[in-house]
């Protein structure tokens, strides 16, 4: 895990298995690369993270449409209509999602 301060902002870079479920509250999550259905754990944690809070989600990869659609009907379940959610499709999608 790396943490970084850049233009008064905090930026925590990790893996899935990184992530403490007591992190606080974050402004934005980008999660790549999307290659097919979300797996559970990451499921699981972008949950935790919109019910933190988390009020930007950005999917970058193949498979990010279709990623940020399912995870579009998990927020409108919860009622998360304030949450916005976007997605890249390119491999290298990575310098247009940050």
């Amino acid at each position: 895990m790396d943490r970084l301060e850049r233009d008064g902002h905090a930026w925590v870079i990790c893996t899935l298995g990184e992530v403490d479920p007591a992190f606080p509250r974050p402004i934005a999550c980008l999660l790549g690369v999307c290659c097919g259905e979300l797996p559970a754990p990451a499921a699981s944690l972008i949950d935790s993270l919109a019910d933190k809070g988390c009020r930007l989600f950005c999917f970058v990869g193949p498979a990010s449409e279709m990623v940020h659609d399912s995870f579009d009907w998990r927020l409108v379940d919860k009622e998360l209509f304030e949450v916005v959610t976007t997605w890249d499709s390119d491999d290298d999608g990575w310098p247009e999602a940050v």
